[in-house]
């Protein structure tokens, strides 16, 4: 065989790929490059294309987005790039042609998808229809296959072959314990003996994966002549770890994927292994004594403990990470001992904690990581916000800027505004004009009231006759309002009615207290908005917990001299105050078409009705400005957005070019 080297990678020849372009070493993936083997750090991101406006199945990205971001990747010091199922062919020309040009090229971690939507029987019966998705992406990474027009999933002529720039393979996705059980108590045995890879003594569900393993590795090497390693996408859900402190109610410790047993019996690329790791999630993340025992040199690091936990059980097999990171999101869907949440993060916040996780990883000798990830994708859904933003379908038409789903990546969107209005105040000084504006990501209102003059902003947010009106301290608003906001000199609390009140929704139960509705009982009681992030609960120690509480509605403050951050709510600007407020802290469910939460309790579904806008009052050491009702059209495409680099992105970027790509120096 003849072996082309581009960039330091070995290019498909015409004939005849390279034989074994990567290899499973004994603590890292191996490349073959410049005649021999060398260990290579992952450093890599995950590309969803979940563009604005587009669910994920639509996988809209043209080939100049490609180009685009594959330039960019690059350039941010990544090495590896991995996708999680198979894209249109214009994907693979992007790769093919950025790598043949680039000094070195992107490798690719290219993943299978399993289905979540199961036969009966579960996976028990979905190894077949598995092995078929195998086989079509092998083909297709060859430049070997041809697909018709299908909805939901790519298809199109694939020429382009990408084969030897493939790092591994990552097949599947995050089991659920519940579909391990039931492949367990199935008909499948615990032993399989292929001509690849053999697995005896383990459970169904390992010797399942174990057969999946065996026939792409078969596959591959008969049709084109070439072995890589593989994997099977894991989580800390799925760990063969004990957990000593998690309930078996909890779900998250009641199953696991243990392959350990897996041998190569002809697999010369050998297998690794793969996890999803954060450091805020399961809780045992913070609940285990031992991984609040670990620290760095910004304090007390959880995840470096659970890392060196999954590391020591791993001995002789390479792990990667191959989903990391914390969102830049204004709320927050659970917190971690380590500061390191998801969500609550400013941008530069973001930045910096990805930085921080990358370098635990490194240091723990791990084989690499995967930063999650490359965009924000707006379609994307977080439990916490479900009952706050509905229907989902619609969510790709607008930014929630308090989902901690939609706020993963280094590259954020900034739509046009869908709306603009001057509005003139109906009462109060003629000189207090206000510009309101509705954008994907929220509310965005400037006043020539100064920031110092501010004591309260009332917010109506859909009907005149519902409402309190009185603010906090009794003063009379000229408003029925559902929202306050009470200004201080460095924070700025967010109030609603309680009747409005959504604090205590946990996976789907009702709010504590609440009807779902704006009222017009003059009675309603203010309180602060807040959101339930993990209730009270009892450890298998016996240890209690307290109930976790995101304190969403304490805002930020902004002042002339600030350094600007991601989550200013209330900012000195000029001459006047801008406010700013995302959809979800307003009880708007759908600004797309306008509607707002007024909920029926008696129903398990929560409804909404259309607004007819919200209105403002500017409470200041003088007096009240109220402004007119300002209403939007809705809209059904996104239109314009513009794409940029979160703020701090250089402090991830930077770190990324300090770490070698060939770790055997650091750590051998």
């Amino acid at each position: 065989a003849i072996l082309f080297l581009l960039g330091g990678c070995m290019a498909e020849s015409a004939d005849r790929p390279a034989a074994l372009p990567a290899r499973a070493g004994s603590q890292y993936l191996e490349v073959f490059t410049q005649g021999r083997f060398q260990p290579l750090f992952i450093k890599g991101v995950n590309l969803g294309i979940g563009v604005p406006g587009t669910q994920p199945g639509e996988l809209a990205a043209d080939y100049d987005d490609y180009r685009t971001w594959l330039d960019q990747i690059a350039a941010f010091g990544f090495n590896t790039v991995r996708v999680y199922t198979l894209h249109f062919p214009h994907f693979y020309r992007a790769l093919a042609d950025h790598n043949t040009s680039a000094i070195q090229p992107i490798y690719l971690l290219h993943g299978i998808w399993l289905d979540e939507e199961l036969p009966d029987g579960g996976l028990a019966a979905a190894g077949d229809v598995f092995d078929e998705s195998i086989r079509e992406v092998v083909d297709a990474v060859h430049g070997n296959k041809s697909i018709g027009q299908r909805f939901g999933r790519a298809y199109g002529d694939y020429t382009a072959g990408v084969s030897n720039w493939i790092i591994g393979w990552v097949i599947g996705r995050e089991v659920h314990p519940v579909e391990v059980d039931q492949i367990n108590k199935s008909d499948l045995t615990g032993t399989f003996r292929g001509a690849q890879f053999q697995i005896t003594n383990a459970d169904p569900f390992a010797a399942w994966i174990t057969s999946r393993f065996d026939g792409l590795v078969g596959y591959e090497r008969e049709t084109y002549g070439v072995d890589r390693p593989v994997s099977f996408s894991s989580w800390p859900t799925l760990d063969p770890l004990v957990h000593p402190t998690e309930v078996e109610s909890s779900g998250e410790d009641i199953a696991t994927m243990d392959l350990l047993n897996i041998k190569s019996a002809n697999a010369p690329a050998g297998w690794f292994a793969s996890y999803h790791a954060y450091p805020y999630y399961p809780d045992f993340m913070n609940d285990d004594p031992n991984y609040a025992m670990f620290d760095d040199d910004l304090g007390l690091n959880n995840y470096i403990g659970y890392l060196t936990q999954l590391k020591s059980y791993y001995i002789g097999i390479p792990l990667v990470i191959a989903e990391f990171g914390v969102p830049s999101s204004w709320g927050n869907a659970h917190f971690s001992i380590s500061g390191m949440h998801h969500g609550g993060h400013t941008e530069r916040e973001q930045m910096a904690f990805g930085s921080r996780m990358i370098g635990n990883i490194s240091q723990s000798g791990l084989a690499g990581a995967v930063f999650f990830a490359w965009l924000d994708e707006w379609w994307k859904r977080t439990w916490i916000t479900d009952p706050l933003t509905f229907p989902r379908d619609r969510y790709r038409l607008w930014h929630d800027l308090t989902s901690p789903e939609q706020n993963f990546g280094i590259i954020g969107f900034r739509a046009a505004p869908f709306a603009t209005a001057d509005l003139v105040p109906v009462n109060g000084p003629a000189e207090s004009t206000a510009t309101i504006q509705a954008l994907a990501s929220g509310l965005n209102i400037w006043t020539r009231v100064p920031l110092d003059e501010i004591t309260y902003i009332g917010l109506d947010t859909y009907d005149d006759s519902l409402g309190q009106q009185r603010y906090p301290n009794s003063r009379m608003s000229n408003l029925a309002m559902e929202f306050c906001i009470d200004v201080s000199d460095n924070t700025a609390q967010l109030r609603v009615i309680d009747t409005y009140d959504r604090f205590g929704m946990w996976h789907g139960t009702p709010a504590t207290s609440s009807t779902g509705q704006s009222t017009d009982n003059q009675q309603a009681e203010w309180v602060e908005v807040r959101w339930l992030t993990n209730p009270q609960r009892t450890l298998a120690t016996g240890a209690t917990v307290p109930a976790e509480i995101d304190p969403i509605g304490k805002l930020i403050v902004r002042r002339q001299n600030d350094t600007p951050t991601s989550h200013d709510a209330v900012a000195a600007e000029g001459s006047g105050t801008r406010i700013h407020l995302p959809w979800t802290l307003l009880n708007i469910v759908d600004p797309s078409a306008s509607q707002v939460l007024h909920d029926d309790p008696e129903t398990i579904q929560p409804e909404s009705l259309t607004t007819r806008g919200v209105r403002v009052e500017i409470v200041t050491t003088g007096g009240l400005v109220s402004y007119g009702r300002f209403g939007w059209d809705g809209w059904d495409n996104v239109g314009v957005v513009e794409s940029y680099y979160k703020n701090g992105s250089d402090q991830l970027a930077n770190i990324l070019m300090s770490l070698p790509d060939t770790p055997a120096s650091q750590f051998q």
